[in-house]
């Protein structure tokens, strides 16, 4: 999963040089089949009194064609479709930390809605406010802040389980969505991601060491404590004490660490 700010740029070179493999496959076919085409054509001039040749060295000639076309059809159908995913995925994707946009994330839980109440196994949602990152931009300045987010929340893309949707809603703000997973275990999960947060430092060299991060974050079930993407991103952030977020995972049940 991406983690750096040249996550887009990256993922863009990588597909145009698939492109460009594709479009150099096509070339070489269509040369290659030219000059077969060419050499049938001077078989053809010089044979041109048989008949039964010259429908043998035709049809090759015609069904080489047919199977080239085929081929670029193809290869072109492959590039489309591979711009098309590249373009959604962009789409979906913040571009500094490589965690999925707040609006994805809503049409996620529209979806985990409609399964949770299809299975009746609830999702737990995480919303999660790092502090002291606001301490970070005055001191050091934004660049080195968008650094200590983008690695914040390189921790909770690696930390999480598969199948998790990390989001997030802006500056120090994210959340992420654990699918049929018990508070309980969502629990778990996020008292270990806030472990590493307050144990996250950053090397600057001879500007010295970033230590002492920690975070808020609200746990709430979905879609038990609230019953739509609004609600519950309403539900989770108060447990957060928005305005004076408090360190530590804080549970919708009202069992706090």
């Amino acid at each position: 999963m991406p983690l750096n700010p040249q996550w887009a740029e990256t993922q863009v070179a990588r597909d145009s040089a698939q492109v460009d493999r594709k479009l150099r496959q096509i070339i070489v076919w269509t040369a290659a089949l030219s000059f077969t085409i060419a050499v049938y054509l001077l078989c053809l001039s010089l044979w041109g009194g048989f008949a039964i040749r010259e429908l043998l060295l035709i049809l090759p000639a015609l069904f080489g064609t047919v199977m080239l076309g085929g081929y670029a059809l193809r290869a072109l159908f492959v590039v489309v479709r591979g711009r098309v995913s590249q373009l959604e995925e962009l789409a979906r994707r913040d571009s500094l930390t490589g965690a999925y946009a707040g609006s994805y994330l809503r049409q996620r839980l529209h979806k985990e809605r409609d399964r949770a109440l299809e299975t009746g196994k609830p999702a737990a949602f995480a919303y999660l406010k790092f502090i002291g990152v606001e301490y970070v931009n005055e001191t050091y300045g934004h660049t080195v802040g968008d650094i200590v987010i983008r690695e914040l929340a390189g921790v909770l893309m690696r930390d999480t389980p598969a199948g998790a949707v990390v989001g997030r809603f802006g500056g120090q703000d994210f959340a992420v969505l654990l699918p049929a997973t018990p508070l309980d275990d969502a629990r778990e999960i996020m008292e270990k991601i806030w472990d590493r947060v307050c144990g996250f430092s950053l090397d600057l060299g001879e500007r010295g060491v970033i230590t002492g991060m920690n975070a808020s974050i609200g746990l709430a079930a979905y879609p038990v404590d609230a019953d739509t993407p609004g609600e519950i991103t309403q539900a989770a952030e108060f447990l957060t004490m928005r305005r004076d977020p408090k360190p530590g995972v804080h549970v919708s049940t009202g069992a706090s660490r």
